[in-house]
């Protein structure tokens, strides 16, 4: 297994935003062609296939930091380093057999670390990645929709409010989801938000919050704005407002 020092040093990188999200999809990508390759043979032969694929990519950043080497080039390389220390030390300590879904669940372990890291960021652009992000990802635990929610209670940005919304939509039979996006509500003082969580609800069939809607909207919205926007909520809403 990692270290605690080989945690310390990613969650560095991370937070400081020397590993973009394009970086990490990078280093995931290279983690799973380890753990296909790896599984193949016992441990005993793994140590050949593992020094065969880091050199190979080594190369890669050798090529790379030729064209552009700077202090995110050798953070990429060290990460690379990190993750196939992670995983070829994993290997090396189960003499017996390897569970690929346990291998495989820790990268996306990792990956929400990531999400959740980013969606701290402050750059729009990178919390609208960490959004898009959650999509790739086999299935979204629970930190990962609290992190969701949160992000569209709070987030400074519509758009990336709304995209965290539509994030959620395909988990709204959870009862934790559909609750939040009924309770965010309140919270929400943008029109284009409020349609947004109105449309979501309404696909998972959570639309009796109607009656919140229209309360929020006579509350943030000028008089002269309301009677445009509440038509648009009619037409997303089988109830009537």
């Amino acid at each position: 297994m990692s270290t605690k020092e080989d945690d310390r040093i990613l969650e560095e990188l991370i937070a400081s935003g020397r590993l973009e999200l394009e970086d990490f999809e990078e280093i995931n990508h290279l983690s799973r062609n380890l753990v296909d390759h790896l599984l193949i043979d016992p441990p005993n032969s793994m140590d050949d296939r593992f020094y065969q694929m880091l050199a190979k990519n080594n190369q890669k950043a050798t090529k790379r930091s030729a064209r552009l080497f700077n202090f995110k080039t050798l953070a990429l390389v060290a990460s690379f380093l990190l993750l196939l220390g992670f995983f070829a030390g994993y290997l090396l300590h189960r003499q017996n057999s390897i569970s690929k879904s346990e291998l495989v669940s820790q990268l996306n372990e990792l990956k929400e670390e990531v999400v959740i890291s980013k969606l701290d960021n402050k750059s729009t652009s990178s919390r609208l990645q960490a959004v898009g992000l959650t999509q790739n990802l086999p299935e979204v635990s629970h930190k990962i929709t609290e992190a969701l929610l949160m992000t569209i209670n709070n987030d400074p940005s519509d758009n990336v409010r709304i995209a965290s919304i539509e994030a959620l939509i395909p988990y709204g039979q959870l009862e934790t989801v559909r609750s939040g996006l009924i309770n965010a509500i309140p919270q929400q003082k943008s029109p284009l938000v409020l349609i947004s969580l109105a449309e979501a609800l309404q696909k998972i069939g959570a639309v009796q919050s109607v009656d919140q809607f229209k309360n929020q909207l006579n509350k943030e919205i000028p008089p002269s704005l309301s009677d445009a926007f509440e038509k648009d909520l009619k037409s997303v809403l089988t109830d009537k407002l």
